[in-house]
């Protein structure tokens, strides 16, 4: 009886004990961390992704330029041509207005009258200096452009010895002048140009310039003016290289 007691007791002792022993319980941290899965991180792209190519900025380059007068002598002249142009390093897609400028020579031979008829006086030499807009539109590689310009004309005459010669021979007078003043000059343009790389370009623009010069003569000191039509109309095509 004593003996079943005691075993009693000490199974009663052993089940508290166990009872009263902590369970384990993991932390929040460890069971948040547990519920995370592994993220896999994809290598680096180590290769840049490759940028917007640059274009030479300055191009000069050589065209063939057609100058018809349909003014009041006309004439038609076909010739070299040297020509340039500034850009920017990189291309703009956008259609959009743009400031432009231009710097232009042409020549017209002229007449005046003397005698009863008409003599071969000299070539009238322009060179406009002018400043505008252009709307600009790239296709591709092409843009064209149309645009209007307008500024002063410096005006010269040149290769007037065969009418002096002739005005000292029927006059006898060697008192000969002849001028021409400088003159407003506008001219609407359209150009295309076309992109074979970053260095070559091909460049086709025309423009009619409009342009009423005063021509002053004064023989044996009597003076005379006029105005005179020196329109042309300029047609070239040429090609571009950069050189930096």
């Amino acid at each position: 009886m004593r003996q079943a007691l005691l075993v009693l007791g000490l199974i009663c002792v052993a089940t508290t004990t166990f009872a009263q022993t902590p369970t384990p319980v993991a932390s929040t941290a460890q069971t948040e961390a547990a519920k995370v899965e592994p993220v896999v991180t994809p290598a680096a792209n180590t290769q840049s992704e490759p940028g917007v190519p640059t274009r030479t900025r300055a191009l000069v380059g050589i065209a063939l330029k057609n100058t018809l007068t349909p003014g009041d002598e006309v004439g038609n002249s076909i010739k070299p041509s040297f020509i340039w142009k500034w850009r920017s390093k990189t291309a703009d897609t956008r259609d959009r207005f743009a400031f432009a400028y231009g710097l232009n020579s042409y020549g017209t031979e002229f007449s005046t009258p003397f005698g009863g008829q008409d003599l071969p006086t000299g070539d009238l030499r322009l060179r406009p200096v002018m400043v505008g807009a252009d709307y600009k539109m790239p296709r591709g590689k092409w843009q064209y452009s149309v645009g209007l310009q307008a500024g002063w004309a410096i005006n010269s005459i040149e290769d007037t010895d065969f009418y002096r010669n002739l005005v000292r021979d029927a006059t006898g007078n060697d008192d000969l002048y002849v001028d021409a003043r400088n003159s407003f000059v506008w001219a609407p343009k359209a150009k295309a140009t076309y992109d074979i790389n970053r260095r070559f370009m091909l460049q086709f623009d025309g423009a009619y310039f409009v342009a009423n010069p005063e021509l002053i003569r004064r023989i044996g000191g009597v003076e005379s003016r006029s105005s005179f039509k020196a329109d042309a109309l300029i047609v070239k095509a040429g090609i571009l290289f950069g050189i930096f």
